[in-house]
């Protein structure tokens, strides 16, 4: 990767106003003028990068969430629920947090720029930490373990400078890179940890090797280098009104996360908690294409309307692509839960499998729409409606599994998940209809259909063969065909349309006047 900065002159006092702000040379000659065409193929390609990454960084995590609940019980799992929450709000950070003003704008930002966006990423993540400290001194027990896991949080604002500056250029392949090997480190030491005896401390202090890690390989090769944190308010005051409100979407996200957690544990027990949190980590392997297309939809859209892109098409078929990719993986969790549970964390994790239909839906739901829309309002600078929707979203969440969990058991929280989807989705759909007029029930309704025949079938067949190893393998395969022959047959169109899609990462150009 070639060099992002002007190589300063040694005879130069880099904080000097000469030399601070000296501006960051493109890695490219032209990055302001991409193409449509080019931006397409890099999007895809980000994509398709983003999502191999995340396929394996979910087996990898899938398969330490495994090991861990056999080595620890349901109540440690739900103490480690809250450490979780705060592990997602680092990840969350790393991806360019309160910087993001940076990536959509014309401007290619100064060095000084990158040095104040880093102090202030630094300070407020500090400034997180001393405040969970406190609610471990004031509360114990898990507060205390979500406060080891956020030490980490400090550690991954470093990456931030050389993070915008990647996704500015469309350029994802050093962060999947890192992102993998990273994840390795950190679940061989949190089970490592564990086996040694140190428990759920020994998962929560993980987390400051994996950040340790995965910054050194993104700051050391990304093409920034180590930047000196600066204070500079008038740098960062007018990036605060746009990056508070695309930082404060995933935010709330964590905080609707705590929420649930804190009501599932207060209704039905810390056990309760536990049984959740392996359900909620099951189905979050359907975020695999979700985090992948999230990651890109932001930089990717600002780019293809910067070149005169007409978004109305692009995002219609955002919508086909997202619903058909994760419908397969929606048939998997739905139809296969029974079978899914036992085979994986064994009989005592049973009431999980009821979660898992819901939590299907949900992201079934709120999946296509948040990729659509995310991208799009953030790249127009309209962040501020799509946390309004978001906090509503978490408040009805939180009421609905709070009313119906003392009747229905950890299933209510599953209900609520999906009761707080269908708002998000109708919210969302609302504030892109404000710009463009488009419907997004039509693109999604075919592969929705689809994927709950997929799932009834898998189901019957998951309740008919045992023992459940190959229960799960006849069920899976089962929805897989039912779901690709009803596509085949009846959903050709969207097929063709993936098709297409999928061929830019392999550079085969599209048809010409394809949007």
């Amino acid at each position: 990767m070639s060099d992002v900065y002007v190589p300063p002159d040694p005879n130069e006092d880099p904080l000097t106003d000469e030399a601070a702000q000296r501006p960051v040379e493109a890695p490219e000659p032209a990055e302001r003028q991409m193409g449509r065409a080019e931006v397409r193929t890099r999007a895809v390609r980000g994509a398709v990068s983003l999502g191999i990454r995340n396929l394996a960084v979910r087996a990898i995590n899938l398969i330490g969430t495994i090991v861990l609940a056999r080595l620890l019980d349901p109540h440690d799992f739900g103490l480690l629920a809250f450490a979780f929450a705060v592990k997602s709000v680092s990840d969350m950070l790393a991806a360019g947090g309160l910087a993001a003003g940076l990536i959509r704008r014309e401007a290619m930002p100064t060095r000084r720029e990158l040095q104040a966006t880093l102090g202030f990423q630094l300070s407020t993540t500090s400034s997180l930490v001393l405040l969970i400290a406190l609610c471990g001194a004031i509360f114990g027990g898990a507060a205390w373990v979500a406060t080891v896991m956020a030490a980490s949080l400090p550690i991954f604002a470093l990456r931030v400078p050389t993070i915008v500056m990647l996704e500015r250029k469309l350029d994802w392949s050093l962060p999947a890179r890192a992102e993998v090997a990273e994840t390795v480190v950190y679940n061989a030491i949190a089970i490592g940890l564990v086996v040694a005896g140190a428990g759920v401390w020994g998962v929560a202090a993980a987390a400051t090797v994996q950040g340790l890690v995965g910054s050194f390989l993104l700051v050391s090769n990304g093409g920034v280098g180590w930047l000196r944190p600066i204070r500079d308010p008038s740098i960062t005051r007018p990036l605060l009104r746009f990056g508070i409100g695309f930082q404060a979407v995933p935010l709330v996200g964590a905080a609707r996360e705590q929420g649930t957690n804190m009501v599932i544990a207060a209704v039905g027990g810390v056990a309760m908690l536990g049984i959740w949190s392996a359900a909620y980590r099951v189905l979050q392997t359907m975020l695999l294409l979700l985090q992948s297309l999230w990651r890109v939809s932001y930089p990717a859209m600002a780019r293809a309307m910067e070149a005169g892109a007409d978004p109305r098409p692009m995002l219609e078929r955002i919508l086909v692509v997202t619903a058909v990719l994760l419908g397969l993986p929606a048939v998997w969790v739905a139809g296969s839960a029974p079978d899914l549970v036992h085979a994986v964390f064994g009989a005592r994790w049973d009431d999980a499998i009821d979660v898992l239909p819901w939590g299907a839906a949900a992201f079934m739901f709120q999946g296509p729409i948040s990729t659509m829309a995310s991208g799009f309002l953030q790249a127009r600078g309209d962040v501020g409606r799509i946390v309004v929707v978001v906090l509503l979203q978490s408040v009805i969440w939180i009421a609905w599994t709070a009313a119906l969990i003392p009747s229905m058991g950890v299933e209510g929280a599953g209900i609520g998940m999906l009761i707080g989807s269908l708002f998000y989705t109708v919210g969302n759909v609302w504030l892109v209809d404000r710009h463009v007029k488009i419907s997004a029930i039509r693109p999604m309704a075919g592969p929705l259909l689809t994927a709950l025949i997929g799932a009834v079938a898998a189901r019957a067949v998951a309740d008919a063969v045992s023992p459940p190893l190959l229960g799960l393998v006849a069920s899976c395969a089962a929805g897989t065909v039912v779901y690709a022959v009803i596509l085949g047959v009846v959903r050709r169109g969207d097929v063709r349309t993936v098709a297409r899609t999928l061929n830019l990462a392999r550079g085969r150009p599209e048809p010409a006047g394809t949007v």
